[in-house]
């Protein structure tokens, strides 16, 4: 836009060079339109699951952007993330003491197998 029209009525024409920054404008849509929900690609990401190189590279960056942009929704949504993930360890304790008669060491040997990408 600013090469097309604002700056030829100052007497520079650099209409051609605006095509150079098409590729990083479509690089840029690309990926927000990707991350419309930045959350659950960021647990898809902590689960191992497979998911496009775009998506890969950018969901920090996007993460940090949308914290610094809107911090308070920010926090109330990783709080709900690690609630959710917290809930589903809970569950699955619940179900292995239920199910099997397993002593406490060998179900949290189990839960740290299973969650082990997550649990820093």
């Amino acid at each position: 836009i600013l090469c097309v029209y604002i700056l030829p009525f100052y007497g520079h024409f650099y209409s051609s060079e605006a095509v150079l920054g098409l590729l990083p404008s479509s690089i840029l849509w690309a990926v927000a339109i990707l991350h419309y929900d930045a959350f659950e690609i960021r647990e898809k990401i902590l689960e191992g699951k497979r998911l496009p190189l775009l998506n890969r590279i950018f969901s920090f960056p996007v993460l940090g952007l949308y914290n610094l942009l809107d911090s308070p929704e920010y926090g109330f949504k990783l709080l709900n993330s690690k609630s959710m993930f917290t809930l589903g360890i809970l569950i699955e304790d619940y179900k292995l003491r239920k199910s099997t008669n397993l002593d406490i060491e060998d179900i949290s040997g189990i839960l740290a197998n299973r969650y082990k990408k997550r649990i820093r």
